[in-house]
């Protein structure tokens, strides 16, 4: 072998160890893409666990307020029952109160009265028993 022939083989020699090492370097750059990558879909399925997560927890408050809001108009309609009874029992008793029998007596009629029925005079009898009539 001559020093040409010996200098092409290292040559080629080094030139495969050039590729072999940038080969490696390409294998090792592929498994830690491979590798964040890997870690991005965990990272990404973390995310989507805690989004469940949050949905799962709105929700079930969600349900909880329909529930408090539902029994609050229940509540409401029992209290407006209540008032309803109430006032058909008050416009019962106002109209019992109003159908009650009143005399009502003229101005100045029971003054009469007490002085025709105080007076000891019979000749002011006359007068005063016009008074009342």
């Amino acid at each position: 072998m001559n020093n040409s022939d010996a200098g092409k083989a290292q040559q080629a020699l080094d030139d495969a160890n050039k590729q072999v090492s940038d080969d490696q370097q390409a294998v090792s750059t592929a498994q830690n893409n491979e590798n964040k990558a890997a870690m991005d879909v965990a990272d990404a399925q973390n995310a989507v666990n805690a989004a469940q997560t949050n949905l799962d927890k709105a929700t079930q408050a969600v349900n909880s307020a329909t529930k408090d809001v539902q029994d609050a108009q229940v509540a409401q309609q029992t209290a407006q029952n209540a008032v309803n009874q109430k006032q058909s029992e008050v416009d019962k008793l106002n109209s019992q109160l109003s159908s009650v029998n009143t005399i009502t007596l003229p101005v100045g009629y029971a003054d009469a009265i007490k002085a025709y029925s105080d007076s000891q005079n019979p000749d002011e009898w006359a007068t005063l028993k016009n008074k009342i009539q």
